[in-house]
Protein backbone atom coordinates (compact mmCIF):
# COMPACT_ATOMS: atom_id res chain seq x y z
CA UNK A 1 0.00 0.00 0.00
CA UNK A 2 1.42 3.54 -1.38
CA UNK A 3 0.15 6.27 1.05
CA UNK A 4 0.79 9.59 -0.65
CA UNK A 5 0.48 12.99 1.20
CA UNK A 6 -2.88 14.39 -0.39
CA UNK A 7 -4.23 11.30 1.32
CA UNK A 8 -5.09 8.89 -1.51
CA UNK A 9 -4.41 5.61 -0.94
CA UNK A 10 -3.32 3.23 -3.39
CA UNK A 11 -3.26 -0.45 -2.57
CA UNK A 12 -1.79 -3.44 -4.66
CA UNK A 13 -2.79 -7.29 -5.31
CA UNK A 14 0.14 -9.47 -5.37
CA UNK A 15 -0.47 -12.10 -7.98
CA UNK A 16 1.31 -15.50 -8.66
CA UNK A 17 3.85 -15.79 -11.61
CA UNK A 18 3.76 -18.41 -13.30
CA UNK A 19 7.72 -20.11 -13.70
CA UNK A 20 8.89 -20.60 -17.34
CA UNK A 21 11.70 -22.83 -17.67
CA UNK A 22 13.80 -21.02 -20.63
CA UNK A 23 16.33 -23.72 -20.81
CA UNK A 24 13.88 -26.17 -21.71
CA UNK A 25 11.28 -24.30 -23.89
CA UNK A 26 10.60 -25.11 -28.05
CA UNK A 27 10.06 -21.71 -28.21
CA UNK A 28 13.74 -20.71 -26.89
CA UNK A 29 16.49 -21.38 -29.08
CA UNK A 30 20.04 -19.96 -27.66
CA UNK A 31 22.33 -19.05 -30.33
CA UNK A 32 25.82 -18.57 -29.42
CA UNK A 33 26.60 -14.84 -31.36
CA UNK A 34 30.13 -14.01 -30.44
CA UNK A 35 31.70 -13.46 -34.13
CA UNK A 36 35.29 -12.69 -33.72
CA UNK A 37 36.69 -9.73 -36.27
CA UNK A 38 40.11 -10.29 -37.09
CA UNK A 39 41.60 -8.15 -40.03
CA UNK A 40 38.69 -8.53 -42.97
CA UNK A 41 38.04 -12.14 -41.65
CA UNK A 42 35.25 -13.45 -39.35
CA UNK A 43 35.44 -16.25 -37.01
CA UNK A 44 32.75 -17.73 -36.00
CA UNK A 45 33.27 -20.98 -32.76
CA UNK A 46 36.69 -20.35 -34.09
CA UNK A 47 36.32 -21.52 -37.42
CA UNK A 48 36.67 -18.84 -40.73
CA UNK A 49 32.97 -17.74 -42.00
CA UNK A 50 32.00 -15.22 -44.94
CA UNK A 51 29.87 -12.53 -44.84
CA UNK A 52 26.48 -15.01 -46.18
CA UNK A 53 27.39 -17.87 -43.39
CA UNK A 54 27.08 -14.85 -40.97
CA UNK A 55 24.45 -13.34 -42.49
CA UNK A 56 22.67 -16.74 -41.83
CA UNK A 57 23.47 -17.62 -38.54
CA UNK A 58 22.27 -13.72 -37.18
CA UNK A 59 18.89 -15.10 -39.23
CA UNK A 60 19.02 -17.62 -37.02
CA UNK A 61 18.46 -15.57 -33.49
CA UNK A 62 15.50 -14.60 -32.17
CA UNK A 63 16.14 -10.82 -31.55
CA UNK A 64 14.17 -8.94 -33.91
CA UNK A 65 16.73 -6.24 -33.98
CA UNK A 66 19.14 -8.69 -34.85
CA UNK A 67 17.29 -9.71 -38.04
CA UNK A 68 16.20 -6.89 -39.11
CA UNK A 69 20.54 -5.37 -38.96
CA UNK A 70 20.68 -9.11 -40.81
CA UNK A 71 17.92 -8.29 -43.41
CA UNK A 72 19.18 -5.25 -44.19
CA UNK A 73 22.71 -6.57 -44.67
CA UNK A 74 21.60 -9.08 -46.98
CA UNK A 75 20.15 -6.45 -49.43
CA UNK A 76 22.84 -4.36 -49.05
CA UNK A 77 24.77 -7.62 -50.12
CA UNK A 78 22.52 -8.19 -53.53
CA UNK A 79 23.31 -4.72 -54.57
CA UNK A 80 27.29 -4.74 -54.45
CA UNK A 81 27.68 -6.02 -57.77
CA UNK A 82 26.13 -3.33 -59.36
CA UNK A 83 28.69 -0.92 -58.60
CA UNK A 84 31.45 -2.79 -60.23
CA UNK A 85 29.46 -3.02 -63.41
CA UNK A 86 28.37 0.56 -62.65
CA UNK A 87 31.39 2.34 -62.30
CA UNK A 88 33.48 1.11 -65.46
CA UNK A 89 30.20 1.77 -67.52
CA UNK A 90 30.46 5.33 -66.26
CA UNK A 91 33.97 5.80 -66.62
CA UNK A 92 33.59 4.23 -70.39
CA UNK A 93 31.06 6.33 -71.42
CA UNK A 94 32.56 9.15 -70.14
CA UNK A 95 36.46 8.38 -72.80
CA UNK A 96 33.56 8.01 -75.81
CA UNK A 97 31.80 11.26 -74.58
CA UNK A 98 35.27 12.84 -74.77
Amino acid sequence: MIKYSNGFKEVFKLEEVMAVDIEHSAEWKKVDLRIIEKGPNLFYKDKRIGERKLTKILLESNDKTVITLALKMQRADGIRPIGFVAIPLVVCAFVLMC
